[in-house]
């Protein structure tokens, strides 16, 4: 009978089995039984990378979009512009025709 998990050294003697190591707190497998398989572990993963947020200023709403937001929560505000404007355009016709 061969034993096929026993390969010549290079020197031409054969490979002997390595010692059970048995350490304290733990039970040395039965003799002839395979050796318990090993434990995996999965690498554990890395936390999300945060975006990248832009640095520096940034720009903020235009002239137009402050005016309109005003317009929505004061449409007296509009009314009186409107009223205003009307005005200055008067004015401007009545230099104009003389």
């Amino acid at each position: 009978m061969t034993d096929e998990s026993q390969s010549p050294s290079p020197a031409g003697e054969p490979v002997t089995e390595q010692p059970t190591v048995v350490t304290p707190g733990t039970s040395a497998p039965p003799a002839g039984s395979p050796p318990p398989a090993p434990v995996h572990t999965a690498p554990p993963v890395p936390p999300p990378v945060p975006p990248v947020v832009e640095t520096g200023p940034q720009p903020g709403p235009s002239l137009t979009e402050k005016v309109t937001a005003l317009i929505d929560q004061r449409p007296e505000i509009g009314a009186g512009g409107a009223f205003a404007g009307g005005i200055v355009f008067a004015l401007i016709l009545k230099r104009i025709a003389r």
